[in-house]
C-alpha cells in the first residue's frame, strides 16, 4: 500500500525518536572494548560516542622559547575536543612541575570538561607533543578505566578525514557533568623513598640482571630521559638540578619506543615488547619509571601497558617527581 506524506513524516520522526533513544542506552552505537592505544579507524565511527581530548604540553625549546599548546588548541583541534592542561590541573602548590592534582581537582576539572566516569575518553595531541600518556597516566590514577591514546594524534585524524575545527570554544556549548567516584590509586605513583628503596635493591643485584630479564621480585627503573642526559654528559634544562641518574636505574629513552621523527606514533606491541626485554623487563616485572618532570615516565608506563595489557602486575609507577625533584636534592644518590 501507500503511505502519504503526513504519515512518511510521522514515521520518520517516530524513527529518530527511537534510534536517539537507542543511542542513549548505547544499543546503536555500542564503544568497543579499546585497547590503551587507538587507531583512528577504530575510534572514527564512535567519533559521536567517545570525549575527545587534546592533552598537548610542549617542553621549552633550547632558545627559550615554548609552544602554546592551548593557542594551537584553538587553531585546530578534534570537532568538539575538549582541552586538559597539565600545568592547571596539577598540585600547583609543589614547587615541582605539574606534580598529580589531588582527587577534588581532578574531578572539578572533569567536570568542567563535561567528562563523566563512565565515559570513554580518547586522548590526543598535536604534531611534536608526547604528553598524552601522562594525561592517560593521570585518568587512570583516578580510576578512570575508558581511557586511551590516538596513535598519530591530530595529524592521523585529520589525514582519514576526522572532522577538525577552530576557533574560540562556545562554553554554552558543552554542559558541565558531575564527576564522581575519583579516588587515587597510590600502586601507580611513587615517590622518592620508594625510588631510593628500589635503587638500593637494584644495586645490590645489578651485575645478576644487566643484560638479562629481572625477576618480578626485583623493581626495574627505567629512565626516559635521552643517553646524554642519563650519563650526565648533558645539561639539564632545569638550571636548578644536577646532573646523572638514579643509581641501578636504566637507559630508555621514549624514542626507542615511537616511530622515527614522530612521537605520536607508537611502534607495534610486537615491537616495543622486544625493547623492553633488552632493558631487562619482562611481562610481569615491577617497574618504576622517571624522567624530567614525570611526562616522558608516563609514556614508559603507556608503552609498557599496551605491550603486555594482560600483565599480571598492575600498572607500573611513575616517579612523579623525576628528576626535577631527586637531581635538586643533595641528600640523595646520584650515578653517572
Amino acid at each position: 500500500y501507500r503511505v502519504n506524506h503526513s504519515c512518511a513524516t510521522i514515521f520518520s520522526a517516530l524513527l529518530v525518536t527511537r534510534r536517539a533513544r537507542g543511542m542513549a542506552l548505547g544499543k546503536l552505537d555500542a564503544i568497543p572494548a579499546f585497547g590503551p592505544l587507538v587507531t583512528v579507524a577504530e575510534v572514527l565511527p564512535h567519533r559521536d560516542s567517545v570525549k575527545f581530548v587534546d592533552a598537548s604540553w610542549h617542553l621549552p625549546s633550547p632558545g627559550g622559547t615554548r609552544r602554546d599548546a592551548r593557542a594551537e588548541f584553538r587553531d585546530s583541534r578534534i570537532s568538539n575536543a575538549r582541552f586538559f592542561d597539565i600545568d592547571r590541573v596539577a598540585d600547583t602548590s609543589s614547587d615541582l612541575p605539574h606534580m598529580l592534582p589531588s582527587e577534588a581537582q581532578f574531578a572539578e576539572a572533569c567536570s568542567e570538561l563535561g567528562i563523566e566516569r563512565d565515559d570513554t575518553v580518547v586522548l590526543y595531541t598535536t604534531a611534536g607533543s608526547f604528553s598524552a600518556p601522562r594525561v592517560w597516566w593521570t585518568f587512570k590514577c583516578f580510576g578512570h578505566e575508558k581511557v586511551h591514546v590516538l596513535d598519530g594524534g591530530l595529524k592521523a585524524w585529520a589525514a582519514l578525514g576526522g572532522l577538525v575545527e577552530a576557533g574560540e570554544e562556545e562554553p554554552s556549548a558543552r554542559r558541565r557533568r558531575p564527576y564522581t567516584g575519583a579516588r587515587l590509586e597510590p600502586n601507580l605513583v611513587a615517590d622518592s623513598r620508594q625510588m631510593l628503596q628500589a635503587s638500593r635493591q637494584g644495586e645490590t643485584c645489578q651485575e645478576e640482571v644487566q643484560g638479562k630479564t629481572s625477576s618480578p621480585s626485583t623493581a626495574v627503573i627505567l629512565d626516559a630521559r635521552p643517553l646524554a642526559r642519563f650519563l650526565g654528559e648533558a645539561p639539564e634544562p632545569r638550571p636548578v638540578v644536577g646532573r646523572g641518574h638514579i643509581p641501578g636505574a636504566r637507559s630508555l629513552p621514549i624514542g626507542a619506543l615511537l616511530v622515527e621523527d614522530d612521537v605520536t606514533t607508537f611502534k607495534s606491541a610486537a615491537e616495543t615488547r622486544e625493547i623492553f626485554q633488552k632493558a631487562g623487563v619482562a611481562r610481569d616485572s615491577v617497574v618504576l619509571t622517571t624522567c624530567g618532570s614525570g611526562v616522558t615516565a608516563a609514556l614508559l608506563v603507556f608503552a609498557l601497558h599496551n605491550a603486555w595489557p594482560d600483565r599480571e602486575q598492575p600498572i607500573a609507577a611513575v616517579y612523579d617527581g623525576s628528576w626535577a625533584e631527586w637531581g635538586a636534592n643533595k641528600d640523595l644518590p646520584v650515578e653517572k
